[in-house]
């Protein structure tokens, strides 16, 4: 999970990632998901940069046509408000290029396609 805010006049980025074990569940059957890594980045205008561009590349994909798919990579977006979402699921490529691209930018773990 990505968060994007102003902070001080600089354009800051947390960023969390969990990790579930689907055989572990909660006392109400619910997957449980553990932090696993948290930052916290002041970004550079190269970062910036990196992020407009995977921002523009998500929301491209929203004109494309849908792709069924049972299982793939999840990238949404949405405002605090939550009245502007847009999301992609499936196995599209050049939507994991562009995301790793922003995650080599920002110095943080890129994510593994598996095939």
């Amino acid at each position: 999970m990505i968060k994007i805010y102003r902070s001080e006049r600089k354009i800051t980025l947390t960023y969390k990632k969990f990790g579930v074990d689907c055989g572990v569940r909660d006392t109400t059957s619910t997957i449980v998901q553990n932090m696993k890594a948290s930052e916290n980045i002041s970004l550079s205008n190269s970062q910036q940069l990196a992020l407009m561009k995977y921002i523009n590349d998500l929301i491209k994909f929203k004109f494309l046509n849908a792709e069924m798919s049972n299982s793939g990579n999840f990238f949404s977006l949405n405002n605090t408000k939550e009245d502007l979402k847009i999301s992609h699921y499936g196995n599209q490529p050049l939507l994991l290029k562009s995301y790793n691209d922003l995650m080599t930018a920002l110095k943080l773990p890129k994510v593994n396609s598996e095939k």
